[in-house]
């Protein structure tokens, strides 16, 4: 390996012993070796340390693991990985994720061969908690690309295109330039919900060469140790998602104040913002386990958590609950017709 890796894998860790050797096992496997290993263990309190130790000599010297004594976040841990990196390209995993033996010599292949400053997978694959089940996933409303396509250079079509199609979230179906990443301070927001969502925005608005791919390189499992999976009160869900929405605002508008595009056009960066916001409340209702929570019950969760603190804010707070309520209502009773849009859009 060369004094400076091809890929930094980053890797969150905290109390993953259950799965962290078969995600390490399947990077020892890896077609492609010309890497480093980041693992930033943020105060685990299982057996996931020692797991790590286990694998140091296996690797060679490119398993590196570094200690915080609190859990910070995943997004935390990813901003430290980011910094302690080495490699020319940075992979963002997770502990219970699976790579495909292929998986980073595809990226590699395809960020060096296309100049690619990001490399996004279109396709990856889904297991249940026990690594069984595999299916292939896309991560777009329209069909997947067949073959590699460059997003367009026009941010305007580039904005047009994300907002029907869609576009997954996540960190681990993308291959990033590092110094792309720290030229354009492009960095993990401290939230607990939706960060790699607006990490991924990131990249579309400054990434010139981001490329997809219609590849799948990655297992996604559906885990019980995720924040949507926590047995978590309805009304603790719900403040998290609010503050998904407030602080995801706010990063998102510092983020799109750099965008000189984005600072002329209004409507555009209202989209975005709504689509944040639409995205959060989806996700919210998801995890309260049906589609329609109540406004009444909004405006209770968060009188309930800050209680006077609201002071003046409280009439603004009420509005916003009013018109949450009349988006889901809206969304519950077009269901039907929502799903056939989504089908025509599919088959374009």
């Amino acid at each position: 390996m060369a004094s400076t890796p091809a890929v930094s894998v980053i890797i969150p860790l905290y109390d993953a012993e259950e799965h962290l050797a078969e995600c390490l096992n399947s990077i020892l496997a890896q077609t492609f070796q010309d890497f480093e290993i980041i693992l930033i263990n943020s105060g685990s309190t299982d057996g996931s340390r020692q797991v790590a130790d286990d694998y140091l000599e296996r690797f060679g010297g490119r398993l590196k693991i570094y200690d915080q004594d609190k859990n910070f976040g995943a997004a935390a841990a990813r901003n430290k990985g980011l910094v302690l990196s080495h490699g020319e390209y940075i992979f963002f995993a997770d502990s219970d994720g699976v790579f495909k033996r292929t998986a980073l010599e595809e990226m590699y292949k395809f960020a060096e061969e296309f100049g690619a400053e990001v490399v996004y997978c279109e396709r990856f694959l889904e297991s249940d908690e026990a690594g069984e089940n595999i299916q292939t996933k896309v991560s777009t409303g329209f069909k997947s690309v067949a073959k590699p396509k460059f997003e367009p250079e026009d941010l305007a079509e580039r904005l047009e295109y994300i907002s029907i199609a869609g576009f997954l979230g996540t960190t681990w179906n993308k291959l990033v330039r590092r110094d792309f990443l720290l030229e354009r301070e492009i960095s993990f927001p401290n939230l607990t919900s939706c960060e790699d969502y607006i990490w991924t925005l990131g990249l579309f608005f400054f990434a010139k060469k981001f490329l997809r791919v219609p590849n799948a390189n990655y297992v996604h499992r559906l885990s019980k140790n995720s924040v949507d999976e926590l047995p978590l009160s309805r009304q603790k869900r719900t403040i998290l998602g609010l503050d998904a929405v407030i602080l995801g605002i706010k990063t998102l508008n510092q983020m799109m104040n750099k965008v000189e595009f984005l600072k002329e056009n209004t409507p555009y960066r209202y989209r975005i913002l709504e689509k944040l916001s639409l995205n959060t409340f989806d996700r919210l209702s998801e995890n309260q386990n049906t589609l329609y929570v109540p406004s009444y019950y909004i405006y209770w969760a968060i009188k309930d958590e800050f209680g006077d603190k609201l002071g003046e804010q409280d009439a603004l707070i009420s509005v916003l609950c009013s018109l949450i309520d009349r988006y889901q209502k809206i969304i519950e009773e077009n269901k039907e017709k929502i799903a056939e849009l989504e089908e025509k859009l599919k088959a374009k």
